[in-house]
């Protein structure tokens, strides 16, 4: 991929599915929020390239393992694809440390969003990262990228704590369609 393509970085958990406050260990945990499929038709269509970015710490805590957390994924790709066959969910970039004070999730995703940028050339400064969390928002702003809040997942809950801190995200949309067509639409 060239450094002039557009990309999208999207958080899993509460932006493409559920949030399921014990982890998704399974596949038959997936549970993929409305309009999300949708919302990958649209990025194809716009010829954006979605990176969805995963920092599952369940994996480094001996709760799932590595292929648990593929077969995870491929369930997420088996779901949204029922709706559109031809949909590219792009990659998946993954870590599997440990949450916790020497290295916050913020820390985490912000060195997946590094390696993303040195591997593949995604230019940060000009991508967007969708996240529901506080820790999404302070890994974009780590790395300098632009960032979208959705309501969906556990956004409802950060738009109100982001409110009292005084950060501001770059947008704050309903969820990851209404995200999508706002930022590559114009919507």
């Amino acid at each position: 991929m060239s450094k002039t393509d557009r990309s999208v970085l999207l958080d899993r958990d509460g932006v493409i599915t559920a949030v399921n406050p014990d982890g998704i260990k399974k596949p038959e945990e997936v549970l993929v929020l409305p309009f999300s499929a949708q919302a990958f038709y649209e990025l194809a269509q716009c010829r954006v390239k979605p990176y969805v970015i995963v920092h599952e710490p369940l994996v480094g805590e001996g709760k799932m393992t590595e292929a648990d957390l593929k077969a995870v994924h491929a369930r997420l790709v088996e779901i949204v694809r029922q709706e559109f066959e031809e949909v590219d969910l792009g990659e998946f970039v993954t870590a599997s440390l440990p949450d916790g004070p020497a290295t916050p999730s913020a820390k985490i995703k912000a060195g997946l969003l590094r390696k993303l940028a040195r591997e593949r050339g995604v230019n940060l400064a000009e991508t967007y990262y969708i996240g529901d969390e506080e820790s999404d928002m302070e890994a974009a702003d780590e790395v300098g990228c632009r960032f979208c809040l959705v309501r969906s997942g556990r956004g409802f809950r950060t738009v109100k704590r982001v409110a009292v801190t005084g950060k501001t995200p770059d947008l704050i949309c309903r969820d990851l369609l209404s995200a999508v067509i706002k930022i590559f639409k114009g919507g």
